[in-house]
Order: structure tokens, then C-alpha cells, then sequence
């Protein structure tokens, strides 16, 4: 598995609104979670807004928690 990179997702400013929140549940999809992320920030990030992605850990038993 490997590990998201810090620098995927850039937290905005707190003087900036978010425009879109993206909420990903998942529960023991440790492999899963950098492609996902990283498809979600190439299709997000050609977007001309502030966005945010929201991982909730439904009970993970695998890597998961640590992925994230």
C-alpha cells in the first residue's frame, strides 16, 4: 500500500468558502484509497472553486485508518 501524499489535498484558507465537499465512507479499503484520492483531486482540482474531501472510517479493520 502506499501512502497519500501530504501535499494532494491543500486545505484552504479559513477566510475562503468551500464550494464543493466531497464525502468518501469507507471501510477496509486500504488499497483502494490512493487511487480514489488521487482521481478525485485530478477531477476536482480543474475546477475553478475551493473543495474539500471528507474520508469517514466506517469501523475499518485492515490499514485503512492508517491510510488516511
Amino acid at each position: 500500500m502506499r501512502p497519500i501524499p501530504s501535499d494532494l489535498f491543500t486545505i484552504p484558507p479559513s477566510s475562503a468558502s468551500t464550494g464543493v465537499s466531497v464525502i468518501v465512507p469507507v471501510k477496509d479499503e486500504a488499497d483502494n484509497i490512493p487511487i480514489l484520492a488521487s482521481e478525485i483531486d485530478r477531477s476536482m482540482s480543474g475546477l475553478s472553486l475551493v473543495w474539500e474531501c471528507l474520508w469517514i472510517d466506517d469501523g475499518s479493520t485492515d490499514d485503512t485508518p492508517d491510510i488516511l
